[in-house]
């Protein structure tokens, strides 16, 4: 009888925590899908990253940008194993590379988190095109990349009318902590 109750509570708990946000992933409304993705992304589970990848390739739109968002997140903080996030990256590249600019940028995000370094030079080419997204900047700026060409991208988005793409590109030179990326921000705090 104890047990049968301790094999018993440990899947009731297993249910509890993760089994019904599985079963959430095969409603068939989009909305509830997209909201056990973002439920499940935290949770401290090898399986949680198998899911996200697989709605990475089997869900609507907006499903693959929470499962991409997910997956940037559960690699920023440690929840996925180096195998996994080679797998992640690879399967994320194609998404930066086409589709919409959100899409894009917020796969360049992901694999920042991811620290793939594979698709920089696709950012600094968006930065280079007219009214970025600013998640382009952000990327660069976790990545800590700070070659030139990507100064001169964050530069002159430093000086962009948007504030919100402005103050993505200060962000992003701030966190590249060299002299050429300190420079543009003193100009600009002191004009």
């Amino acid at each position: 009888y104890y047990l049968f109750n301790a094999i018993n509570g440990r899947f009731d708990k297993y249910y509890g925590d993760v089994g019904y946000l599985y079963t959430r992933l095969r409603s068939p409304d989009s909305e509830i899908r997209r909201s056990a993705i973002a439920s499940l992304t935290p949770k401290r589970l090898f399986s949680v990253s198998q899911r996200l990848l697989e709605r990475l390739e089997k869900g609507d739109s907006k499903e693959k940008l929470w499962a991409i968002w997910g997956l940037g997140y559960r690699a920023e903080y440690a929840l996925l194993s180096t195998s996994m996030r080679q797998e992640a990256a690879g399967r994320i590249l194609p998404h930066v590379e086409k589709g919409p600019e959100k899409k894009r940028a917020m796969a360049a995000v992901a694999l920042a988190r991811l620290k793939s370094y594979s698709w920089l030079e696709h950012a600094v080419d968006e930065l280079e095109k007219p009214g970025p997204h600013p998640y382009f900047a952000v990327a660069l700026g976790l990545l800590r990349d700070h070659r030139p060409r990507a100064l001169k991208g964050l530069t002159s988005l430093l000086l962009d009318s948007n504030e919100t793409r402005a103050m993505a590109a200060a962000w992003a030179l701030g966190q590249m902590k060299v002299r050429d990326a300190a420079d543009p921000l003193r100009d600009k705090l002191f004009e």
